[in-house]
C-alpha cells in the first residue's frame, strides 16, 4: 500500500492506494498530523510519497522521517512524463504530479489539466508524455480576497453555485465578476488548447472545482484527486527493491 500526501498551501490532503486503486483519501485542516500515524499503521503502508509548495510542518516532517520509506517529489525525482519545461526547479510540485495524474487517465492523449484552487492553473501534457508548460492566474478567493483588500468599500464575498450573469447589487456584481469571469476564462483556455490540440482531453481538479464543473461548453473529466493520483504513480514508476 502507497500513501500519497499533497502539502498545499492551506490543507494537507492524503490518499491511501493499493497499486493504481484510491481506496481512502481525506483531507487535514490545521497542523494536527496525527491521524497519518493512524493511517500508515491501519494501512500497512510500504511507501510514502509527498510533495510541498511550502516547507512542510514540523509535526508532520517527524511522521515522516519515523517512517522507512518516504519519497519527496523533487526536480530530480524519475517521472513516468518527460518535463520539458524550461525552468524545472522553478515549477510548482504540485503541477508536475497533476500531469502525472493526467498520464494515468488519458494515456497517449493530449490533456489539458485546469486546477482550480489558491491559484487558477493550466498544464498541457502532449499525447508523446510530454509536459511543455501551462499558464497560472489567481484563484477564486484569492480575487475576492484581493477586491476587498485592494478598495475601500468592496465586502469580502463568498463563493456562491451559478452566480447571476447581471449583479444587481454589489455582493452579486463581485459574485458575476469573479466567477463568470474566470469561468469566460476558463472556456476560452480551452478554446486555444482545441486549436492546438483537436482531440484534446480537459482534466479539472482542484479545491474550488465544484463551483465550476457544471458550467463548461465542452465536455470535461472531473478528478478530484488527480495530485494524489500523479504522486502514486510516481511511485509505481520507481523500481523497488
Amino acid at each position: 500500500m502507497n500513501l500519497a500526501i499533497d502539502v498545499g498551501n492551506s490543507s494537507v490532503k492524503y490518499g491511501v492506494f493499493k497499486q493504481d486503486k484510491l481506496t481512502l483519501a481525506g483531507v487535514i485542516q490545521g497542523v494536527d498530523f496525527s491521524k497519518l500515524n493512524e493511517i500508515i499503521s491501519a494501512n500497512h503502508i510500504v511507501h510514502i510519497i509527498y510533495s510541498a509548495v511550502t516547507e512542510i510542518p514540523a509535526d508532520l516532517k517527524t511522521i515522516l522521517n519515523d517512517f522507512c520509506s518516504v519519497i519527496k517529489l523533487q526536480q530530480d525525482t524519475p517521472l513516468p512524463i518527460q518535463n520539458k519545461y524550461f525552468t524545472p526547479e522553478t515549477l510548482g510540485k504540485d503541477r508536475l504530479a497533476n500531469v502525472c495524474g493526467a498520464l494515468t487517465i488519458f494515456p497517449g492523449k493530449d490533456v489539458l489539466v485546469i486546477d482550480v484552487g489558491t491559484c487558477l492553473k493550466f498544464d498541457n501534457l502532449t499525447s508523446d508524455g510530454s509536459y511543455l508548460g501551462g499558464a497560472i492566474s489567481p484563484g477564486m478567493r484569492m480575487r475576492f480576497k484581493a477586491l476587498n483588500e485592494q478598495t475601500a468599500q468592496l465586502p469580502l464575498i463568498l463563493p456562491k453555485l451559478e452566480p447571476r450573469i447581471i449583479g444587481r447589487n454589489t455582493e452579486e456584481s463581485i459574485l458575476s465578476g469573479v466567477m463568470n469571469g474566470m469561468m469566460a476564462e476558463i472556456n476560452d483556455v480551452i478554446w486555444q488548447y482545441r486549436n492546438l490540440y483537436p482531440r484534446l482531453e480537459t482534466i479539472l481538479t482542484g479545491g474550488d472545482a465544484n463551483f465550476f464543473l457544471n458550467q463548461f461548453k465542452s465536455r470535461i473529466f472531473a478528478a478530484p484527486h488527480l495530485t494524489l493520483m500523479g504522486l502514486n504513480s510516481i511511485v509505481l514508476n520507481l523500481p523497488h527493491e
